[in-house]
């Protein structure tokens, strides 16, 4: 069930309550060393998101998810009631860009923005958590059609994820392998619209 809400022309709001229910979920089940379908996971929660304008040239964006998942059938001993693995009860989001309107850098657009993923539980019996961690991004654009008009609609764009290369842990086999996320990325884009 959702809800969009628009007070003003530049900004809207989004709000969905959600309640879903998934059979046959691969569970890892460290008594038999593998993966199997571990019955049902009943998934309930909200997202809210925030998307606004201002000044047509500086776009902000915010959202918030809150997750409450429980495994509610399964054969795996130990984990029925318990919190899926990897599944975080809280995750936010803020990105902010602007878009230079005019001048010799017109339609040159920087962004940044900040993810946070929520603790989780890193196995399916609730034993240990993986902790929660905050992760920075930017990126900077520039619309090619600006140097020539026969590129008008390429754009240029530099991406980097991770800008802080922050070292965490992203997911869990067991209380003894763990996984890193991915460190800082840098990818670099070219396209075009017509």
């Amino acid at each position: 069930m959702g809800l969009k809400y628009q007070p003003l022309k530049e900004t809207f709001m989004t709000l969905a309550l959600f309640d879903l229910r998934q059979t046959n979920v691969g569970t890892y089940n460290s008594a038999l060393g593998w993966f199997e379908n571990a019955g049902e996971i009943r998934s309930k929660g909200l997202e809210a998101e925030v998307h606004s304008t201002l000044f047509n040239s500086l776009n902000l964006i915010g959202s918030y998810t809150w997750t409450d998942a429980e495994t509610v059938s399964t054969t795996v001993v130990g984990t029925e009631g318990k919190t899926p693995a990897r599944v975080p009860t809280h995750m936010a989001s803020a990105w902010g860009s602007y878009t230079i309107p005019e001048g010799r850098l017109k339609n040159l657009t920087a962004g940044v923005g900040v993810r946070y993923i929520g603790t989780s539980y890193g196995d399916a019996k609730n034993t240990f958590k993986v902790a929660a961690v905050d992760l920075y991004d930017a990126m900077l654009r520039y619309e090619l059609g600006e140097v020539s008009p026969d590129l008008k609609g390429a754009a240029l764009q530099f991406n980097v994820n991770n800008l802080a290369d922050t070292k965490y842990v992203a997911s869990c086999a067991s209380d003894s392998a763990c996984f890193y996320g991915i460190g800082r990325t840098l990818t670099a884009t070219v396209s075009y619209r017509w």
